[in-house]
């Protein structure tokens, strides 16, 4: 019984000399479960390991390409068109192993046409349809460097671009130009901020240029006289067709003015 009582007591004060030996411990709560080695030394953990993982900022998913997405589509249209081909082929009594070829049979029996002579149209067909393709690509590519050539000459500052396709309002430039409207006429209509800077700055180059001229007006008078160069006029009355010749010199002078 001596024996039992000393090792109780002998307990009890390992207990107390241990909550002594890290009462002065700032940051913890000793009314909460701690951990003891194996002499029944408090464990303190280190920093940051009470929160092993730390919250992360979530990763933002990267945007989707817009060409993956429609190469996704349209391998998942391709897959279910070539289910679909395949079971009406089996349906129709025909489970061969190359839909396409199965269905130039299927077309040429239709026609009372041999297979091979059949797949042999189809070809030339084919190679045609190609030709014409190519033939109408390299016909617009054409057309649109001889409508960015002639849109230069009048117009120079689009050449900024470098083919049509670079026009913000492209589309717009490329119904008025099938309504009939000549490239010049399609571009002013489609692009009046170009068209106007263009003109205030052959208006400002004409008005620096005249500057370096000497007046024949005599000092003291007022020069009142206005002069606006005829492709200039053109291109005012192309941009404000509601205004008279009077009022576009009105205003080709105020945009002049220095």
């Amino acid at each position: 019984m001596g024996e039992t009582k000393t090792t109780t007591e002998e307990v009890v004060e390992t207990e107390e000399a241990t909550e002594e030996d890290v009462s002065g411990v700032e940051g913890y709560d000793y009314e909460e479960d701690l951990e003891y080695d194996e002499e029944g030394n408090v464990i303190i953990p280190e920093d940051g390991e009470e929160n092993p993982e730390e919250e992360k900022e979530p990763e933002e998913e990267p945007k989707e390409d817009p060409r993956d997405r429609r190469i996704k589509e349209l391998t998942e249209k391709y897959a279910k068109l070539e289910s679909q081909s395949k079971a009406t082929l089996k349906d129709l009594g025909y489970e061969g192993e190359d839909v396409l070829d199965t269905l130039a049979k299927v077309s040429a029996e239709s026609r009372g046409q041999d297979h091979d002579a059949y797949k042999k149209e189809r070809a030339e067909e084919e190679h045609r349809a190609e030709l014409e393709r190519k033939i109408i690509i390299a016909e617009g590519e054409k057309m649109m460097a001889e409508d960015l050539a002639e849109i230069k000459a009048q117009i120079p500052g689009a050449a900024k671009y470098k083919s049509p396709t670079e026009f913000p309002a492209f589309r717009r430039f490329g119904e008025l130009r099938d309504l009939g409207l000549s490239p010049v006429e399609a571009f002013r209509a489609s692009h009046p901020n170009d068209v106007a800077a263009a003109v205030a700055a052959t208006a400002k180059a004409t008005a620096d240029s005249k500057g370096h001229m000497t007046s024949v007006v005599p000092k003291g008078a007022k020069d009142t006289t206005v002069s606006i160069p005829k492709d200039e006029l053109e291109m005012y009355r192309d941009m404000y067709p509601e205004m008279s010749d009077k009022e576009l010199t009105a205003l080709y002078k105020r945009a002049t003015k220095k």
